[in-house]
């Protein structure tokens, strides 16, 4: 009966036998060893079957650019020239996606596209002429259930249809700015009910306004000290109504997480532990039930806005640099993260919010990329600096299965060695500098990953992750409760390779004499059986 079932996870695995996990240069854009991909500019956005990204050809300056079917294309030279028109804040809005760029008759505007170079057009003009060209053009773009696009510009809040026509500046506020403070790394403004919520600063006071159409709807102004500087961040739409921090180097009665009442108004500070103010270190976006805060003195937490809805979910003991954000992707009302750390090891962690509901993902090397997703796959690289070398990594969030599908035998030296661009055709795409082309695009294919065969719904039960360190590749099971259970390394024809009785969390050396093998759980909620690459 063992012989029939290898037999059938090997059929299953027969498509794949023949996809060895191949890098490959998709295009060399700018000749020679210089950059295609811009250190700084390298945001990526998939739109329907195509990624669009800014990239140069040593030529026509950062224009926007195309990936699709394997192929990168210029889409469009917006600053004609040699000049560049720097496209960034990409939104997908109106069925196509929105971001911003320069050129030199209107300065730094809103343009959109479909893809195309003549569905790519100015969209917005906030301000006529090429006044924004110093560099205060409008910059985070954000869109709320109204159907509305939401920026700011010059101190000043926006709302508009997606059209010059129909783009209005908001009176009666304060300064304000929705893109991020670099040293916080935190948002300033937030989707809320069917507008968006934000914060204005007028002298001392800070206010928190929300907006639907033109009209902001004033929630409350908090009056802080005049000769230092108070930062409020993070501002987020949770369960109870509208989170927010604050920070004050110097006076900590001004530091805190507070919640706004969706109710009445009232405003309510959230306390860890002890009745003290906590400090706040960054704040994430996550649904508009929750929220996920990290404290400086360590711990990763999820909100609902509530004491009693405020829960620690990772221990969270890494310190963040100036502006470091913490890596992370949604992905179906799941958020996987950068949880903890105890160097030089990295734990990644897949959450719904609630303590029962977060888990480790994988444990690997530290010095993470930004993560991407598609379906259920979500895939980062660790080892970024350090001359590390760096693996790029896959989960399935359904089966909680994490696997190293590469890993460079270049060491890297710099924190963006590797940007995750997109999943597209069942590739990985990637710029990295380290191949030796310059900072260029590449693909990684023969990428599959998941479980293979189970007699009931035990992936619930017996989760595999893998984790290479200097001696060898090992396997760690997380299992719920303390029984042991039988593990079985087959190679694909059915030879067994090695067999071991663990317990939850407890690791053990993986053969890894074959580039590709089935590994066997059998305990008493069933059997499960995983594919592992090891080369």
């Amino acid at each position: 009966m063992k012989h029939l079932y290898l037999l059938f996870v090997c059929v299953l695995l027969n498509p794949i036998l023949n996809q060895a996990q191949t890098v490959s240069l998709v295009k060399n854009l700018n000749p020679a060893t210089a950059d295609g991909i811009d250190e700084w500019n390298n945001s990526t956005i998939k739109y329907n079957d195509i990624l669009l990204f800014a990239a140069t050809d040593g030529t026509s300056g950062l224009e926007l650019y195309r990936l699709q079917a394997g192929q990168i294309t210029l889409v469009k030279d917006i600053n004609a020239g040699t000049g560049s028109s720097e496209p960034a804040n990409f939104i997908l809005y109106n069925n196509k996606v929105y971001f911003t760029a320069y050129d030199a008759t209107h300065g730094e505007e809103i343009w959109s596209t479909d893809g195309t170079e003549l569905g790519t057009t100015l969209a917005v003009e906030a301000i006529a002429g090429s006044t924004p060209s110093s560099g205060s053009g409008p910059g985070k773009l954000i869109s709320a259930k109204n159907n509305k696009l939401y920026f700011s510009l010059n101190n000043n809040a926006y709302v508009s249809d997606g059209t010059t026509a129909g783009t209005s500046k908001v009176n009666g506020l304060g300064s304000v700015d929705f893109n991020e403070d670099f040293s916080i790394a935190s948002p300033r403004v937030t989707t809320y009910g069917n507008g968006i919520a934000f914060f204005s600063k007028s002298g001392a006071n800070i206010s928190i306004y929300t907006l639907d159409a033109s009209t902001p709807v004033l929630l409350k102004t908090i009056t802080y000290d005049q000769y230092s500087t108070t930062y409020t961040y993070g501002i987020s739409e949770v369960e109870a109504g509208l989170l927010f921090a604050s920070f004050n180097t110097f006076y900590s009665q001004y530091n805190g997480l507070f919640t706004i009442s969706r109710l009445d108004g009232s405003l309510t500070e959230i306390k860890i532990a002890s009745n003290a103010h906590i400090d706040v270190n960054r704040v994430l976006h996550f649904t508009n039930s929750k929220a996920i805060f990290k404290m400086t003195s360590g711990g990763i937490y999820s909100t609902d806005g509530t004491q009693a809805g405020t829960v620690k979910i990772t221990p969270a003991t890494y310190i963040l640099s100036q502006g470091e954000h913490i890596p992370h992707v949604i992905i179906n009302d799941k958020i996987v993260f950068y949880g903890d750390q105890v160097f030089p090891y990295t734990k990644i962690y897949l959450s719904d919010g609630t303590v029962a509901g977060t888990s480790v993902l994988a444990s690997d090397q530290s010095y993470l990329s930004n993560f991407i997703s598609s379906g259920n796959t979500v895939s980062w690289a660790s080892g970024l600096v350090n001359y590390f070398n760096p693996r790029i990594w896959t989960a399935d969030i359904s089966t909680k299965v994490s696997t190293k599908v590469y890993e460079f035998t270049e060491e890297s030296s710099t924190d963006d060695a590797v940007v995750m661009m997109g999943i597209q055709d069942s590739k990985i795409y990637f710029a990295s500098p380290l191949k030796g082309d310059g900072r260029e695009v590449y693909s990684l294919s023969g990428i599959s990953l998941g479980i293979f065969s189970s007699n009931s719904n035990v992936s619930e039960f017996y989760k595999l992750s893998t984790v290479s360190h200097s001696d060898g590749m090992y396997a760690i099971i997380s299992e719920s409760s303390a029984e042991k259970m039988e593990v079985t390394q087959y190679d694909l024809t059915g030879n067994v390779l090695k067999s071991v009785s663990v317990s939850d969390k407890e690791t053990f050396l993986i053969n890894t004499e074959v580039p590709m093998s089935i590994i066997k759980i059998t305990g008493s909620k069933g059997t499960i059986s995983y594919k592992i690459t090891t080369n």
